[in-house]
């Protein structure tokens, strides 16, 4: 069962209110509350877990228009066209890529939705200097174990 932990980011009285609502199913898969209240209210979402279910989520949050989508093995191309990033298996990007990611989204003219996953947390990578720290707070707005 998805459910928030600790991030660096509170959330208002009124999102928690939000989560009072019962999840939409799309695809006969119930979309956690947490994750429509990150894309209701614009916060980076990071999903954690078997990627199915990853896939399931990001199948129903984010919109085809406007959205990059960055998996391993694939450069990382950053424009100002951007509305909606998905990076797929952010625990595999390079740390020139995350040094690059984190001057873009500091950078940016407007805001852009980050919605990552990766197969286990990014803690231990974080701790061990292989994961920026400053990227992962950024990323982390919202965090869900799917």
């Amino acid at each position: 069962m998805p459910r928030f932990t600790d991030s660096p980011h509170r959330l208002g009285t009124r999102t928690t209110a939000l989560a009072d609502t019962h999840p939409s199913v799309v695809d006969g898969f119930a979309v956690p509350v947490e994750c429509q209240i990150a894309r209701a209210s614009g916060l980076n979402l990071l999903l954690i877990g078997a990627h199915r279910r990853t896939e399931q989520v990001l199948r129903a949050l984010v919109p085809e228009e406007g959205t990059a989508i960055w998996e391993p093995g694939t450069p990382l191309m950053l424009t100002e066209h951007i509305d909606t990033l998905v990076l797929r298996d952010v625990d595999q990007l390079p740390l020139d890529d995350q040094y690059r990611l984190a001057l873009w989204l500091e950078h940016r003219a407007t805001e852009v939705h980050v919605v990552s996953t990766a197969s286990a947390p990014l803690v231990a990578k974080v701790e061990g200097g292989r994961f920026r720290d400053d990227l992962y707070y950024r990323l982390n707005a919202i965090y869900v174990r799917c």
